[in-house]
């Protein structure tokens, strides 16, 4: 009993103790703090709770096989005595472990054995963290929907629980999937989106956060500038609050940013700083990272020498720290510089040695990866039964990975092997194969055949221009003389055509500028006088004095909400049907997420390329608009589809949901959906409104484009 009690005493003051050591002691003497607390303990909770502590521990100095041995520990003890939040939070650890192995269908299956232990314990908090989690895990998978529904049902119980530094962290990671999806616009407005809330919210961190997602997505657009000036922003962040481990780090990605671009001496310019501020905080993680990039960098630019110096500095100070993910990745960079040097015992050397560590922390990615690099070395050195040897490793955890550019690499090996055994048969399937990994390859045959009839079609344009240079200098006059008068002919009538459109046009836009001025007076003009009227009453009568600021705020609300869809459609860079997609998207996002009505919105890549007119945009957005607010209002739906395409030359949108409905046999009343009619009639869309209460509302418009 005296133990048991000692037991729960330690326990209480753990996560004191656990602290206080790491920082004066370090890690090591944590473990052993735990571990004595561990061989004291007789409740079963607490002694899984430290064992929980323990594989954490383990995790964060990347000790993985240890971490996983006390995770499973964790588990199997906790399933004796049914304690289901020593099992999830175990599960979360070895999911974790897993995914960054690269183990996925492990990682998915702990993950979601951890989600469903959490539902049961009604752990919301749990709930978000391993719903983030498996959205990892998708995205990862190239499983792009999957991992979007999961980072958004993250964010809406962060929501819920008004956990507002986590709503800001699943919104980026929201922005991470689309980005890994190629959707590079839709990412960009959600970390636009957020960066705008963190900045309402004086949120520093995310703040810096953002800007620095959002310099990695510009670079991958290819546009240097706005990386740059992202970049810098963050850097003047970290240095105002004299954070120089992150102003290390932004110098590294800047010296990276300018090393894809082949600017060597821009690029060395940050490395340098960024190692002068790593050293200076005797920072060695970030000092080896840094050198590594520089290593890299030198490698691209041939420089092998200057490359292996950084790369054998850098592999010193991973030594130094124990850090096997450190010294597994330089000792693979420093086989391969081995390798192109010609220097294959030294490159074997290093990629086995690299490989005894991938496989001792049980890091598939890279145990494909060097499985690879040793066959390519194997068959360069003339030895192809050890080549197959390592391609045929490589194989099935490149397919469990769903890893394309390992699985292509590894054909292509095979195909070497065979062809050098004179398996032709072999040889072509393994080709086959190859080619399925890769978009276009084009073989000496086939680039053979293609320069033949370059060469075919550069005679047969050379003989053209001899005939027609042959011809007599009478008929040149001639024809150059119908030319001239056909020339001045058409520009004339170009003219007359021009000046004919330009009227009309300017008319057309007169007249646009009428209706929306027009639009605009209605509108702030009914509004203004509403304000005016409820604060007259306001003074005369104060018992209403709340109720009626409440209307004042609202009827305020709505005129900005009007001015702003009109200052928006108005814009040129809005012409392109893409940027409409995503003010609508974002529309219903809000919309609906508040209601929570589950929706699917689907746009073929057609219809997302559309240029329309300004008042085709605007109506069209008004109409989305009306139709969405209806369905929030009344619908009582639970579920909803926004689907819109290109087809035949037409431009379809169709908007349904599965609520009450309404009669569709009364003439309708109220002014919404009398405007969305007129709004379509105004430009030349034909509009169908289905309703009753057993299929819900579905709206349908199309429109000429």
């Amino acid at each position: 009993m005296r133990k048991a009690i000692v037991c729960k005493h330690h326990f209480i003051s753990l996560i004191l103790l656990f602290i206080s050591n790491q920082i004066l002691f370090g890690q090591n003497k944590v473990i052993d703090s735990l571990k004595l607390l561990l061989d004291n303990c007789s409740v079963e909770t607490a002694r899984i709770d430290l064992i929980t502590l323990i594989d954490s521990v383990y995790y964060n100095q990347s000790d993985i096989q240890q971490a996983m041995d006390y995770a499973e520990l964790g588990i199997a003890l906790a399933e004796k005595i049914n304690y289901k939040n020593g099992i999830a939070r175990n599960c979360l650890y070895l999911g974790r472990i897993y995914f960054e192995l690269g183990k996925y269908q492990d990682a998915e299956n702990y993950e979601m054995r951890a989600l469903i232990l959490y539902k049961e314990l009604q752990n919301k908090p749990r709930i978000a963290v391993m719903e983030a989690n498996l959205s990892d895990v998708k995205r990862d998978q190239d499983k792009y929907a999957e991992a979007l529904s999961y980072a958004n049902s993250a964010k809406e119980t962060y929501v819920e629980l008004n956990m507002q530094k986590y709503v800001a962290m699943a919104e980026l990671r929201i922005a991470g999937v689309y980005q890994a999806w190629g959707k590079l616009p839709e990412a960009l407005l959600v970390y636009s989106e957020a960066l705008v809330k963190a900045q309402s919210e004086m949120d520093s961190i995310n703040i810096v956060n953002i800007l620095t997602n959002m310099g990695m997505l510009y670079e991958a657009q290819g546009n240097m500038p706005k990386a740059l000036e992202n970049y810098i922003h963050a850097m003047r962040y970290y240095e105002s609050k004299g954070n120089k481990i992150n102003m290390a780090k932004i110098n590294d990605l800047i010296g990276n940013m300018y090393s894809n671009q082949k600017d060597t001496t821009e690029a060395m310019k940050y490395y340098n700083k960024a190692l002068d501020i790593a050293k200076s905080m005797e920072a060695k993680d970030v000092i080896s990272a840094v050198l590594g990039s520089m290593g890299i960098m030198e490698k691209e630019a041939k420089n092998y020498s200057a490359a292996m110096n950084y790369y054998m500095e850098s592999l010193k100070l991973w030594k130094e720290m124990n850090s096997k993910t450190g010294i597994l990745i330089n000792l693979k960079n420093i086989g391969e510089l081995s390798f192109l040097q010609g220097h294959h015992k030294e490159a074997i050397k290093y990629y086995e040695e690299a490989m005894d560590i991938s496989k001792e922390i049980g890091d598939q990615w890279a145990i494909t990866d060097i499985s690879n690099l040793l066959g390519k070395l194997y068959v360069t050195i003339n030895q192809p039964e050890t080549a197959k040897k390592y391609f045929l490793q490589a194989l099935p955890l490149a397919k469990e990975m769903r890893n394309f550019s390992n699985l292509a690499d590894a054909e292509q090996g095979l195909y070497e092997v065979s062809l050098a055994n004179n398996n032709y048969q072999e040889a072509l399937n393994h080709y086959k194969l190859f080619t399925e990994y890769k978009d276009s390859i084009f073989d000496s045959e086939k680039s053979k055949q293609l320069a033949e009839v370059k060469e075919k079609f550069e005679s047969e344009l050379k003989d053209r221009q001899i005939k027609v240079q042959s011809l007599e200098l009478g008929e040149q006059k001639r024809t150059k003389n119908y030319l001239i008068a056909f020339f001045g002919l058409a520009v004339l009538i170009s003219f007359l055509i021009y000046r004919e459109y330009y009227n009309r046009q300017r008319i057309k836009l007169q007249n646009l500028r009428n209706k929306i001025a027009s639009d605009l007076h209605d509108d702030v003009g009914s509004t203004l006088s509403s304000i005016s009227i409820f604060s007259q009453i306001a003074q005369r009568r104060p018992s209403e004095v709340q109720s009626l600021l409440q209307t004042i705020e609202e009827s305020s609300k709505k005129m900005l909400d009007a001015m702003a869809d009109i200052v928006w459609t108005i814009k040129p860079e809005n012409d392109q049907f893409e940027k409409i997609i995503l003010r609508m998207r974002s529309f219903a996002y809000e919309l609906l997420g508040a209601k929570q009505i589950e929706f699917r919105f689907v746009v073929d890549d057609k219809a997302g390329k559309i240029n329309i007119p300004m008042d085709a945009r605007r109506n069209l957005y008004l109409i989305f608009k009306e139709a969405t607010n209806n369905m929030v209002k009344y619908s009582n739906a639970a579920n909803a589809e926004f689907a819109i395409k290109e087809q035949g030359g037409k431009l379809i949108m169709n908007i349904q949901d599965d609520g009450i409905g309404f009669d569709n046999q009364q003439e309708y009343q109220g002014n919404g959906l009398k405007n969305m009619y007129a709004r379509a009639k105004e430009i030349g869309a034909s509009l169908s409104v289905n309703s009753n209460a057993a299929t819900g509302t579905q709206i349908e418009l199309t429109m000429n484009i």
